[in-house]
């Protein structure tokens, strides 16, 4: 399958939009423009103004009791993986967790257990060792969540149920 990222985006909105337990807090994709509004954790170690070593996912959804940053890629590359690398800083590092509570604060949202996600094409091969949540969308726009993560069988498989 041959999708941008934009489109793979398009089609999980509405594989979300469709659930009635999940609610999408925010979408960041590249290329596309939604009325929902990007969430933009700015790095907390900064002292300028500007956006410069952000991190902005590019779906925040929310599912029962879950807080789900999810960085979505056409492809399997070192991109995708350093994505990761960036959302995982939010779980490591007190000052990223913080910079995340305070803007979901200024959305009125509160944080949820914490959960990374990684989306892309049904097939792409993707493999963490990180307790990730994967999203694979196939051509008819249907997702399947998988995990090798024993942690998160559970809220996969609920996801799963949420989009049957």
């Amino acid at each position: 399958m041959s999708w941008s990222e934009s489109e793979l985006v398009a089609h999980a909105r509405r594989a979300f939009r469709g659930s009635n337990s999940i609610e999408i807090i925010a979408i960041d994709p590249v290329g596309a423009n939604y009325p929902d509004t990007p969430l933009i954790v700015h790095d907390p170690l900064r002292t300028e103004k500007g956006q410069e070593g952000s991190i902005r996912p590019d779906f925040v959804i929310r599912f029962d009791g879950h807080l789900i940053l999810i960085q979505a890629k056409d492809e399997w590359n070192d991109e995708l993986d350093g994505d990761m690398v960036k959302l995982q800083r939010i779980l490591d590092d007190d000052s990223w967790y913080e910079a995340l509570r305070l803007a979901l604060s200024h959305r009125n949202e509160g944080m949820g257990e914490l959960v990374l996600g990684a989306m892309l094409p049904a097939g792409s091969g993707y493999e963490s060792d990180e307790d990730v949540l994967l999203f694979e969308v196939d051509e008819d726009g249907d997702v399947l969540v998988t995990t090798s993560s024993p942690e998160l069988d559970k809220l996969a498989n609920e996801l799963n149920a949420d989009f049957r």
